[in-house]
């Protein structure tokens, strides 16, 4: 079981930055991060257990600087 959310979570990983993260790219916001933070999560799925690699991958999310700007564009633009 823990295998199928491992295998669905590396194929939304994966699909987010064949589909997504390209068209986020062409807006001009980019991951500070290197690795950027979409290969982070990758990396921790495969490395670490299941609940630990979520946290991780979200720690590192809301840390990511082009979010919170976008966050606070959108809130002055709304």
């Amino acid at each position: 079981m823990n295998n199928y959310f491992r295998t669905k979570a590396l194929n939304l990983l994966r699909w987010y930055k064949k589909s997504l993260s390209p068209k986020i790219a062409s807006r001009g916001i980019r991951c500070l991060y290197k690795p950027s933070c979409g290969d982070y999560a990758i990396i921790q799925f495969n490395d670490r257990p299941l609940i630990i690699a979520f946290i991780k991958t979200l720690l590192r999310l809301l840390s990511c600087n082009p979010i919170n700007a976008l966050i606070k564009e959108n809130r002055q633009n709304g």
